[in-house]
C-alpha cells in the first residue's frame, strides 16, 4: 500500500529554509559576501564565558559520532526509552528535512532552479 500526501500537498512548491544555498547564489551571480542571511538564528556574540570554559575541555579535532550514540544512550536512560527511539539531528531543520524525505522520498531533495 502506497501512502500519498493529500492532493493539495502534492501540488505545493518547495520553499527552502535554513541557510543560504551557495550553489544557487553562484548560479544567479550573487556573491555570498553581498547577502545578509536572516534565515537562521545565529548568535554573533558567541557563547557566554562559562560555555567557552566548558568547550575548552571538548576534543574538537575529530568529527563527532554521526549516530550520536553516547548522547542517545544518555537521553534514553533519562527518558526511560530505548536509544533506538531517539533521533538526534543537527538542528530542527535537519529533523524536518528527514521527516519530509521519509514521507515524500528523495524527489524532495532535488534542485528546481537549474
Amino acid at each position: 500500500m502506497t501512502v500519498l500526501p493529500k492532493p493539495e500537498v502534492q501540488t505545493l512548491h518547495r520553499c527552502y529554509h535554513g541557510g543560504l544555498d551557495y550553489e544557487e547564489m553562484e548560479y544567479m551571480g550573487i556573491a555570498k559576501e553581498e547577502v545578509i542571511d536572516f534565515s537562521t538564528n545565529c548568535n554573533a556574540l558567541g557563547p557566554p564565558a562559562e560555555v567557552k570554559a566548558d568547550l575548552s575541555n571538548i576534543a574538537i579535532d575529530r568529527y563527532p559520532d554521526s549516530e550520536a550514540t553516547e548522547l542517545r544512550r544518555c537521553l534514553a536512560q533519562k527518558m526511560g526509552v530505548l536509544p533506538e527511539n531517539i533521533l538526534v539531528g543537527n538542528g530542527s531543520i535537519e529533523i524536518i528535512r528527514l521527516i519530509a524525505q521519509a514521507y515524500f522520498g528523495q524527489r524532495y531533495n532535488q534542485k528546481v532552479w537549474k
